[in-house]
Parts: C-alpha cells; structure tokens; sequence
C-alpha cells in the first residue's frame, strides 16, 4: 500500500459502520495541528473560533468547512479552556494560568486584562445581562460587566475546582464541582452546597427556564422544577463520562461524551430518554460542542480535530483531519538512510498494535512527502533502526508477552524480512563494524536477563554471544563500535552497571574497571579516548563524560538524558527526557546550548509533550517526540559579513532606506533573476540598524569552481546590518544566523550573497565550521569572493571590499542597459527602487555619477 501523506490537500473517506447506520467521516482540511480542543464559539454563520492545548487558536471563516491556526501550540504557553465571543467582535478566553485572556483582533493576539490571580479558569459565559463570567479553581467566580477589561471576584473560595456555572439572573448562580453543586442568590457573598454528585464529579449545569434546571454527571442528570431548591436524578442509558450539553429548543438536546470513544446521545423529549446516536468510536471524545446561526452543529474532540454536522449529529464530517488517533505516548523512531532520504517507524508502545504502531513511513526529499511503505508488523515497540548503508538496515522490536524481533531489509526500507533470533528480550542498539558483522544488544528487565546477540550472515541469524561476555544473565543496555576493532557494550549483571571492551572486532570482551560508571541508556564515542553516556531515572541520572577511554566517568549535567546523537565526528546532541528543546555541544561537551527551534516534517497524532529520539541529518538534527511527531532542527548557524559599495561612507554603511520608512516589509527576491519563493516577511523592521535585504545561497560543491546552479542545497533572505553583519528576521546582531538546510553535505560548503542593484558574489573557499558555527568574512580581502578572472569586489576603503553597485537589471553585469533601462525612466524618484545605487532613498545623479559609470564593465563571477 502507498498512501501519500503530503502538506497539500488530503481527502481521506472513512466508512464506519455500527449498529446498522453508516456514519461517513470526511477529512477535508490539510493542517493537522494534533493538540486537544476544549472550547468553540462562533460570531456568525460563518465565523467561529476554537481554542485548545499550549494557547492553540484556529479560526474559520467559511462555516467551519475549514480551520486555520492562526495561534500555533507552543510548549510552555497556557492552556485554552474555553471562550466566547462577544457582540462587539472580541474574544475572552479562560486559561490554565487562572486568568482570562482577550483579544481584539480576530484572535491574533492577545493580552491579560487586569483581573484577580486564580490558579486555573475553566468555564467562561456570556450571562443573561451581558455580563461575562468565567469560573475555576477554589471556587473561584469572577465577572465583568465591561467586556472583559476588568474582574471582580465573587466565588466561594471554598477550595473546590468549579469546572462550569450559570447564572440565573445577575444575583443568582450555580457552579458545579467534583465534589456537587453550589449555589449564590446574592452575586456571591455567601454561597450554599447544594447536593453530591456521582463518582467523578459533575461538569455541567444549565437552564431552560426560571424554574427547570439539569446538572449532569457521569451517567446521570439531575434535574430541579423548583428553581434549585431539590434536585432529581434521571438515569442516561450510557456508563460513560457525559460533558458539555447543546440545547436546541427546550427538548431537543444533543449531549458528547469524554474519553476514549466519540458518543453523542440525543433527546427529543427534554431528557426523559436519549438515543446514542455514534457509539464508541476511535476519536477519542468530545470534551466541547457548539453550534452557530445556520444550526450547523461542531464538535471539538481531544486530539485535536473539529467535527461538524448538519443533521444534528446523525452525521458527522471531520473539518480538520488528523492523520490518526495514536496516543500521546507515541513517538517515532527515525533513521536517516542517505541524503535526504528518512526511515521514520511510528511506535505504538501505549496503544493497540493494530493501529499505528505499524506503520512506517519514508521520506525521499528530508520529510516533505511521506509515503506509508508498511503496515503488517506486529511488534508491540521498536527500540532501534539503523542503517549500515542507503539499502540495509535494521529494525530492533520488542514483542508483544516479551518476545524478541529483529527485522531486515535490503532495499532501503520498502519491504522487510524477519531474522532469526536466540532470545527473548528488548532488542536495544544495532553495530556494524564490518561487513557481515553485525552486533545487537538484548535485554529483558524484568527478568534481569539478556544478551550481547551477533550475525554472521548479514543479520538473518541472530545468536547469543560469549566470548568473556557474561551469559543468561547480562542486561544488554547496548553496543557500539568506535572504530571496526575496538568496541564496547554495556549494561547491568544483577544490580551492578557494567561496561565491556573489545579490540579484535568482538572476537573477545574484557570487562572493564570503570569508576563511577552508570547503567547507562546511550553511548557515543568522539575518539579512542573521549566518549559520552546518559542515564534517566534514579540518584546517578544525567550526563556522563569520559576522556581516558572509559577507565573514569564524571557526570557534566544533570536531569533525566534520555539519547545522546553524534554528527559531524565531534558535535553532540543530548535529549532531555519530557523536556520541549535539546542539548547541542560543539566542543566535546564543554558547553551546551539549548535548541528550541524545530520545523515539523511529520505530524502523525497527538500533542507532543517531549522528545525521545534524535539522529544526525546532514547539518540538522532528527527529533523524534511524543505525540508521533517528527521534527528538524535546522540550528546551523553562520557568522557571515559583507559591505554594499552604494550605501557605504568610508566607515560603515548608511541605513537610509530603513529611516525613511521605504525598505520592505516582505523579503523583494520573488522576482526575476532570483524567482525566490520564500515567506520571509516581519511587521516592522526590528532594528535601526538594517541596510536592506540579502539572499543567501548555499552550494554543496567540491570547489568553488563546480559551485554552479546545479550544486545549490537551499536558499534564506536575510537582513544586512550597517556593520555588514548578516543577521536573521529578528535583527538581532548579538547571536549567529540560523540558516536552513537539509540533507548532508557531501563535498564543500559555499555561499552566495545576492543583492537588489549590487554583483552578487561567492566564498572562493569553502566555509568552515568553528565551535558548531560557520564563519565568513567576505569584507577583508580581494580573494574572499571568488573569481576566475579579475576581482570579483571592490575596494571600497584601504583593505575593504564590497560588492559592485550598479546592477539595477540584476542581469549580472554592469553596462548602458542598467542606465538607460532602469537609472533614466525613475531619476528624481524617490522610496525603494532598483535603479537607486547609493541606496539613500531617492534615484539621482550620485547614483548615476559615483556608482554605475565607474563600474561599468564588472561582472559576477558567481559560477552559473
């Protein structure tokens, strides 16, 4: 099967059938964004917002057919719980920072008015008076009667979580809690407990009328006729955790359940008797519902997807569609193969072995397009896939009753063979340090047992491995090869950590005296005598370092590392266990920077809450998180300089353009000769000190003189300091620029620096990499920028360069076309225009006089 999973429209038809009704589900909107939605209100008939998880905002415009995030899922942000939206447009919003948010732009952005300190805000409602009223933690109740800009405090302070209330009139409001219903007649000086709920509490009340009002609770509803001074309870045919009702008319009901299954139950008689109109199903609950004017209903589900129906919830279409329902405990294992080619194995470690945790994935362009190649394995979790070169690999499993499997391929990951293995156990980490030599660690925990394995054969035969090892009872934790003779395995015997040794290619194993060594979870090796360990859980977890060949370990960091990653034959990466950002060393774990920025490749299920797993890709790094989710992270940063001869006064470069207001706010190489399709854009300049717009190019070549078109890897437009500093979005000139790349670079790393009306250029040598950071200076010599005849620059101050000025045509060569053409129909103009050399703002003389005419004749010497 070869399903294409692509960033473009998706349209997937699930047929489900139960109880003789057919329910189609329709996957219409291509941006899963995974995150639970706890809250939807609408404006109108067609605009409508929901809010969720980590401050999540999506908004549709079209009667909810279609969702965009407008406010991404971010770790660290607050939870949304709920929202409404008020007559004048704005939105009001509970949070789990127990305070309300607002927002007065549609959703984009928003801000805490001043408002009492609550430590959680769950339910938030418009009351009868237009008075808006939001209620949570402590029995907290705080309300507004100035759309939101400020709070009073009227709640109960009785230390119960009040998780939804109503007011019957501005005096008069019920709050219900895990624990019953409370109730206030006089606005919340003194509040009353009214009766007890079922087990778990109840989560809803509302009203029909000044007299009939429903609470409902986990299999049950109460009901009162006498304005709430006794209460009945009215049995619902269904065991489930009933939340949030929608009131049509006063008997038309429609009620969502919360949890595993996706029920919806209806009444046509006030609730005197429900139908259950969707029973279980795999879409994991409806913790909200609403509807707007045109009576189309919605459904807002805990992993992250909107539902609406049109017939009252008899059927249901998907508006969001994730691409499944995996439990956040899910998270991929990844291989980089060759490339940008990417093996990803989604691991349904917590769910059933018959939904995700079969399925792998491939990527041949670094995880833009994902194709599904398998889905027929049964093992219950993968612990290791590795490949020994672009065809061959392996995937190490654990069975489901605690047998053992390890899986073959050998072409590139499309189909899989099963070998033959001696023992049960957790297959942990694969070595290849020859060929037909392969080695892979085993263990069992529970039963304190396991194994070194090793094949002879090309991984079809699996057997255990003595050879001074200890056997039946050695806890392989894992194995790996530094070079193809020495190679070292770890583990425990009983409660003791233990490390062996190799250097015949594990022919024999010694153990060795290790000083302070832990049960370690992952090990690399920078050379013979440098290498690094982690360890999660317990009084020894952390980071470990050893720089005399394993004889004494010494812990560096602490904290749960979960996995530890090596590129570049000395840059290290470390995962923090549960943590949203990893640890990146540059100098043999001296010091270590915390990456927090990620582009998400491959979105498979839930919220990610964590990363588990991460593998070297080329320049970047593979993440792999809870949630079956698969990130890049592109931190490869550069410290580039260079200088524009236009704008430059003898000591730095002027920033006319920027104090004039003329300088774009979106990046200008969208055009011919670039024909960049980059999004680079920012609401203001974000620094006094930006010239203009550059574009980078970077080339993977393996001399400056094959660095043509063909050998370009990617492109970034970027910011240019009077200083001729290169800088990011931000403009920021303290910190390197984080470029994006992808894949490996297999020869040399060249630049290109491309401006409006400037030649543009190219490093003569390959940039280098120092401390995890690519540095290059194209501004101190006339053999920086490469050319294959004459200078490439010009000297625009003693032992200065820059770049040529006068290219209004962009064609790459300085002539009577970039005067004629570009300089004479817009001289005496003024804003941002090719045809203005100096870059002061304005098309005049100076630009004509002292740029273009002494330049005429230069041209780029970047290899076409």
């Amino acid at each position: 099967m070869n399903i294409k999973l692509k960033s473009t429209i998706l349209l997937v038809i699930v047929s489900i059938a139960l109880n003789a009704q057919q329910y189609d589900y329709t996957w219409l909107h291509p941006k899963p964004q995974g995150n639970p939605i706890y809250g939807i209100a609408f404006k109108d008939g067609n605009n409508g917002w929901a809010v969720g998880a980590k401050g999540l905002v999506m908004k549709t415009t079209n009667n909810g057919e279609q969702w965009d995030v407008i406010r991404e899922a971010e770790l660290g942000r607050d939870n949304f719980y709920d929202l409404v939206v008020l007559p004048n447009g704005d939105i009001l919003a509970t949070t789990s920072s127990g305070k309300v948010m607002k927002s007065t732009d549609g959703g984009q952005s928003w801000y805490f008015p001043p408002q009492p300190d609550k430590d959680v805000l769950r339910d938030i409602l418009i009351a009868p008076d237009g008075m808006v009223s939001a209620c949570g933690s402590n029995g907290s109740v705080i309300i507004s009667d100035d759309n939101g800009e400020t709070w009073t405090s009227v709640g109960a302070n009785n230390g119960e979580l009040f998780t939804h209330h109503f007011w019957r009139n501005e005096n008069e409001c019920m709050a219900v809690s895990f624990t019953g219903l409370y109730r206030t007649t006089d606005q919340g000086t003194n509040w009353a407990f009214m009766f007890s709920g079922p087990l778990f509490g109840l989560n809803e009340v509302f009203g029909l009328n000044d007299t009939t009002f429903f609470s409902i609770g986990n299999g049950v509803t109460y009901k009162t006729i006498d304005g709430g001074t006794t209460w009945a309870s009215v049995p619902i045919s269904s065991d489930t955790y009933q939340f949030r009702t929608l009131i049509l008319d006063d008997n038309h009901w429609l009620r969502t359940s919360f949890g595993e299954g996706g029920e919806v139950f209806e009444t046509l008689n006030g609730g005197a008797s429900w139908e259950n109109l969707q029973p279980l199903q795999s879409i994991r609950g409806y913790p909200c519902i609403a509807s707007n004017s045109s009576d189309r209903v919605f459904y807002g589900s805990t992993i992250g997807d909107i539902y609406y129906s049109d017939d009252f919830g008899h059927t249901v279409i998907n508006a969001t569609a994730n691409f499944s329902s995996c439990g956040s405990n899910n998270f991929p294992k990844l291989a980089h193969i060759h490339g940008n080619k990417i093996l990803a194995i989604l691991d349904g470690s917590n769910t059933d072995v018959n939904n995700c945790s079969k399925m792998i994935l491939r990527s041949e362009n670094a995880g833009e397009d994902w194709d599904i190649i398998n889905g027929d394995f049964a093992f219950w979790a993968i612990n290791d896939i590795q490949f020994y070169d672009s065809l061959n690999g392996f995937i190490g499993s654990f069975e489901t009753f605690g047998s053992s499997g390890i899986y073959h391929t050998t072409d590139g990951g499309f189909t899989w063979d099963t070998a033959s293995v001696a023992i049960n156990g957790k297959v942990g980490q694969f070595a290849f340090p020859a060929p037909n030599r392969f080695y892979a660690s085993i263990s069992d925990k529970n039963a304190n047992t396991g194994a070194l394995l090793f094949s002879l054969d090309g991984g079809q035969v699996w057997s255990e491995l003595g050879n001074g090892l200890p056997t039946g009872n050695f806890e392989c934790k894992g194995v790996v090869f530094p070079n193809p003779e020495t190679g070292y395995t770890y583990g425990k015997v009983g409660f003791d950590a233990v490390l062996y040794k190799t250097t015949d290619s594990g022919n024999s194993w010694q153990l060795v005296t290790a000083n302070n060594f832990p049960a370690a979870e992952d090990m690399v090796w920078i050379n013979d005598s440098t290498a690094f360990i982690c360890k999660i859980l317990g009084s020894t977890k952390g980071l470990y370092k050893t720089v005399d060949g394993a004889a004494n370990w010494t812990k560096i960091l602490g904290g749960n590392i979960n996995s530890l990653s090596l590129k570049d034959g000395n840059t290290i990466a470390a995962i923090p266990l549960h943590k949203n950002y990893f640890l990146e060393s540059n100098d043999m774990g001296t010091t270590w920077d915390s990456i927090y920025t990620f582009t998400c490749i491959g979105d498979f299920g839930e919220a990610s809450i964590g990363s588990y797993s991460i593998v070297e890709f080329g320049q970047s790094w593979l993440i792999g998180t809870s949630g079956n989710k698969i990130f890049r992270a592109d931190n490869t940063k550069f410290d580039l300089k260079a200088l524009l001869e236009g704008p430059y006064d003898g000591i730095q470069m002027e920033t006319d353009l920027n104090q004039s207001g003329f300088l774009p706010l979106a990046q200008p190489f969208n055009v011919s000769p670039w024909n960049y399709p980059g999004t680079e854009v920012v609401d203001s300049i974000p620094n006094g000190d930006v010239v203009d717009w550059i574009l980078l190019e970077f080339r993977d070549a393996p001399n400056a003189a094959s660095a043509t078109s063909g050998s370009i890897i990617s492109q970034q437009a970027a910011f240019l300091l009077n200083d001729g500093k290169i800088v990011g979005l931000d403009g920021d000139g303290t910190d390197a620029l984080q470029c994006v790349y992808t894949g490996t670079i297999t020869n040399n790393l060249f630049v290109v620096i491309y401006h409006q009306n400037h030649i543009g250029v190219m490093s003569a040598n390959p940039i280098t990499k120092t401390h995890g950071i690519y540095y290059y200076d194209f501004t101190d010599g006339a053999n920086k920028a490469y050319s294959n005849s004459g200078n490439s620059q010009i000297e625009i101050a003693p032992n200065v360069w820059g770049l040529y000025g006068g290219d209004g045509n962009r064609d790459g060569l300085i002539n009577i076309f970039d005067k004629q053409i570009i300089w004479d129909p817009n001289a005496g103009t003024k804003g941002y225009e090719k045809s203005d050399y100096n870059l002061d703002g304005q098309v005049g003389n100076k630009d004509k006089n002292e740029i273009w005419e002494k330049n005429i004749g230069n041209e780029t010497q970047v290899p076409e």
